[in-house]
């Protein structure tokens, strides 16, 4: 079975482009030119906007296919960037003095058990300079996700490949609620029906109150939590939790 993140061409039209996302993350690391860190950078979609507003953008992530894609892309543009295939949790990069660092639209959702969650905590600290801040997001678990059935996929997407032509993108997903664990398949189809590439991958589902008392073990301290990127105040109906850090 492949992976999520073996086909950027496949990917990236599903994830799409987050405007929101990105202006959030772009105000915490100012106007100024900043030293910033990227965990989870995937094929780029926000480091390489961020480093050509002038920042200095470092992007980690694991999946070496998809750091191919951010280099062709940083090189196709002109920029000087560095990206690092690494384990967050066992990150360790000879530099260790950023300013600012994040990570975006449900990364560390692929951290599973609290210590790895934890490890990552550290791990990000370790490489920020004093008073240096981190920040990230995920959904909050949505009941109705939760309660699906397997076996009754539902679209999730569609678009049009430039050699594939029309595609659309089907989501299967099977909750284990002793484990946290919400495991989904994406299949993509080509017009004719015909399955194009498959993926499975396994998130765990944090809530709100888990998520908040890691970070109290960890050696960050929380300076905000909003309900989406716009900064509003979290709320029981907020559909996503939004955590600014600081290693003050």
């Amino acid at each position: 079975m492949a992976g999520l993140y073996d086909r950027p061409d496949l990917y990236d039209p599903v994830a799409g482009d987050n405007p929101a996302a990105l202006g959030f993350y772009a105000c915490l690391a100012g106007a100024d030119p900043a030293l910033v860190l990227d965990i989870g950078c995937g094929s780029g979609r926000l480091a390489l906007p961020l480093a050509a507003r002038g920042h200095l953008v470092t992007g980690v992530d694991a999946s070496s296919t998809m750091l191919e894609e951010a280099r062709r892309q940083a090189q196709a543009q002109g920029m000087q960037m560095t990206f690092v295939d690494a384990d967050f949790r066992e990150l360790n990069l000879s530099f260790k003095d950023f300013a600012f660092a994040f990570s975006a639209t449900n990364t560390l959702l692929h951290l599973k058990a609290d210590d790895d969650l934890l490890s990552c905590l550290r791990a990000v600290a370790r490489h920020l300079r004093n008073g240096g801040r981190f920040a990230f997001d995920m959904f909050v678990p949505n009941p109705q996700i939760l309660a699906r059935s397997p076996g009754l996929p539902l679209p999730i997407a569609t678009f049009q490949h430039a050699e594939l032509g029309p595609i659309q993108v089907e989501e299967d997903t099977r909750y284990d609620a002793p484990t946290q664990m919400l495991a989904a398949a994406w299949t993509w189809r080509g017009s004719n029906g015909r399955v194009l590439h498959r993926a499975e991958f396994a998130l765990r589902q944090r809530f709100p109150d888990e998520v908040m008392a890691l970070v109290s073990i960890s050696p960050f301290r929380i300076v905000d939590r909003f309900g989406d990127f716009a900064g509003s105040a979290f709320t029981p109906d907020s559909q996503r939790q939004v955590y600014l850090l600081t290693t003050d």
